[in-house]
Order: C-alpha cells, then structure tokens, then sequence
C-alpha cells in the first residue's frame, strides 16, 4: 500500500482513480434523500481555499483504497482567543478487509502533517453519516474527537425571493469581513481561506447599510459539485461568513441572497445556523421546499458546548 500526499492538482493517473473511487460514497441531505461529491481534476483544491492543505492518499496497484484531507486554520473563539486548527474532512474509506489498516495508515500520515502546527482539530459530519471520527479516535496514539456542538443546515429554493434592494447590500471584502468578524464574535468561527480558489461566480460581499448583517454569496463549483442521486448536478449557492444582529436583518440577508442567487442561476442556496434559531428562521421566510439538515461538530482540544458559525461551502 502506498501513501500519496498531495496539495496540488494530482498526477493523471490519481485523478483518473480517484474520480472513479469517489463515485462510491453518498451522503445524508434531510430525510430520505442523498447525494455525492465530484471534486474534479483538483482534488485538494477544495481544502486548499482555506488555507494550507494536505490530501493523504491510499492507493495500491493504481486503486484508490482511502482518502483524508485537511486544512490549517485559525479558528477565532467566543473567549477573543485564537488556535492553530486542523480542519479534517473527506474521510473515505470503504467497508472490506483491509479498511481498518487503510483509515489507520492515513490518519497517522494526517496525524503527523498536523501535529507541528495544531494546538487542537475538528471535522464536521452531516448526521445520519455512519462514520462517524468517534468510531476511529482515541485509540493507537490517535487524539479522542468528541461531539463539540450542531448546526442546522438549510438549503432554501431560490425561487420565492422577491426582495432587491439595488445594490444598497453590495459590500467591499474589508467591510464585510469585518463586519461578520464582529457579528460572529461570540461564536468558535474560521475568519481565512479564499472563496476565490472555489467559487466559480464572482463571490460576492452582502453587507447591511446597518452593519448589522453581512454574508458571502458564493459556490463551490470549481472544487466540488454536488451530484443528485439522479445523475444530476445539484446547483446551489452558499451564503458564507454569515452574521447578524437581530432576526428581522437575518431575514432581510437571506432574502437579498436568495434574489442575487436566483439572478446567478441557482435553484437553492445553503447556508448554516445555530440550531436554536433555525425553526424561527425557516418560519420567518415562510417559503415552501426548504430542506434542513442537522450538521454535528467532532473535534479535541476544543471545549464542547460552544456555538459554531460554520461556512457551508466549508463542509
């Protein structure tokens, strides 16, 4: 068994293998409805647009037989301090024999990438996923993952927006960074990464003429498609870096991102919120067909309980 890591565009024979090797794997979207994940040519690229990277590939006789990426990154606390992260994700490894050895020889080689810079690491699992990092830590000098906290997802059709507020939202990356760092702040959130690496539309800042919301309306198209158990690809737009400061302004952003995603051409947007607001949220927009989803945070070296203001584009 060989273990390739990567941070780059693989060479042509892993992309060809690892294309086929991910056709396997689907995952949970609500009740009874699944999808997968094509990360095209540029594997890594996904974990590369939030910082640092590295892809662990497990691959005998040119078959994939398991994956894990990570990203570093700076994970900004409620407390106002700051820690050195690892962000673990795109865990695949199928059932069989040889699954056990596989998982263990690549999250040693994940293990030993992070550990000189990781003051603590964290993932996070749609639930209904029956791998869970509760199954595969805490044993052979691999770190305990706990559940640290959960998160709602939406994904909100985009054809019942009707609000545009001609341009009066439209944000400059500083203003808007800034504004969802303060909004955000008593929240465990990733303040880096570049959405630009990503998104194949223009990422586009939505800022308040209050500054009090701000939001990031972008796609994940250039580092992952999300592909529907039909075949088709699911054409969503994600509403990142998203804060506020009172419902009626959480409203109002989530409807001008939904009328600048249906201007873009997507179906549905995703965004995640705190699970306790999302009944209040879904009910405020009062629109039909919004899918929600629960999300759980695993990590260690974090303290469980704290809320989490999560990029779907992230996931």
């Amino acid at each position: 068994m060989n273990i390739h890591a990567i941070s780059g565009e693989p060479p042509p024979d892993l992309v060809a293998a690892l294309t086929e090797f991910e056709k396997q794997f689907q995952y949970p979207l609500g009740p009874g409805s699944f999808f997968r994940i094509s990360h095209g040519r540029d594997y890594p690229r996904f974990f590369r647009a939030m910082g640092t990277n590295a892809c662990f590939v497990a691959e005998r006789n040119g078959k994939i037989l398991g994956v894990i990426s990570a990203a570093r990154r700076t994970l900004s606390l409620p407390s106002g301090t700051r820690k050195e992260v690892a962000y673990v994700g795109d865990m695949k490894v199928p059932p069989g024999t040889l699954s056990g050895r596989v998982l263990l020889r690549l999250i040693l080689g994940l293990r030993s990438w992070a550990v000189p810079f990781a003051e603590a690491a964290y993932s996070v699992v749609m639930e209904g996923t029956p791998m869970t990092p509760t199954r595969y830590t805490g044993r052979l000098g691999i770190e305990p993952f706990t559940r640290l906290g959960r998160v709602m997802i939406l994904s909100i059709p985009t054809h019942g927006a009707e609000v545009n507020h001609d341009g009066l939202w439209d944000g400059d990356e500083e203003t808007g960074r800034r504004c969802y760092a303060s909004l955000s702040r008593n929240s465990a959130k990733c303040l880096d990464g570049d959405p630009n690496i990503r998104s194949m539309v223009k990422p586009r800042w939505l800022v308040a003429p209050s500054l009090k919301a701000a939001g990031l309306l972008e796609d994940t198209r250039l580092a992952k498609r999300l592909i529907a158990e039909d075949g088709r690809e699911m054409n969503r737009s994600h509403l990142s870096f998203c804060a506020w400061e009172g419902h009626g302004e959480a409203l109002t952003l989530i409807r001008q991102a939904l009328f600048c995603s249906a201007a873009h051409g997507f179906d549905e947007m995703f965004l995640a919120v705190n699970s306790r607001e999302a009944k209040k949220i879904v009910s405020g927009l009062d629109l039909p067909g919004i899918t929600q989803a629960y999300a759980n945070v695993y990590g260690y070296g974090l303290n469980a309980g704290l809320n989490w203001n999560l990029n779907t584009a992230e996931i």
